[in-house]
């Protein structure tokens, strides 16, 4: 299902444009380190402090949304475990490749898990509708 999804959406459109400074930065301290725990991340990008929460939030959502990020655990973090972040292409570099290629499977399998789990099918068309409206700006 992630790799019907991520295909679908390498297909489509750059996954990359539009994305503000703040995640492009953070998409590139987990290109050259992955993963990292978050709060190693938020220092790395400049983003640490309860000051800087909702800038990290919101320049972490689109990573998350476009499948650029994935959680791969956690990792021990001054004695608490925080979630660990890296840049898919590089934690599942197979995968990633390999969802280049749009296949005809991909449509049936994002139906069959559509009609299982609807909050996942209304997360995916929010998505997919952010990415158009992008498109379409960068087109004008």
């Amino acid at each position: 299902m992630f790799r019907a999804a991520l295909a679908t959406f390498k297909a489509e459109h750059d996954l990359e444009a539009g994305l503000g400074r703040a995640s492009r930065d953070l998409l590139e301290i987990l290109r050259d380190d992955s993963p990292q725990p978050t709060r190693r991340l938020r220092e790395s990008a400049g983003l640490e402090g309860r000051l800087n929460e909702t800038a990290f939030a919101r320049a972490m959502r689109p990573l998350w949304e476009r499948m650029l990020v994935v959680g791969t655990g956690e990792m021990e973090e001054g004695g608490f475990p925080s979630l660990a972040v890296g840049a898919t292409e590089l934690i599942h570099e197979p995968l990633w490749l390999d969802a280049d290629a749009l296949r005809d499977e991909d449509t049936a399998v994002l139906e069959a898990v559509n009609k299982r789990a609807p909050s996942f099918a209304r997360a995916l068309r929010r998505v997919e509708k952010s990415l158009r409206a992008r498109d379409a700006t960068a087109a004008d």
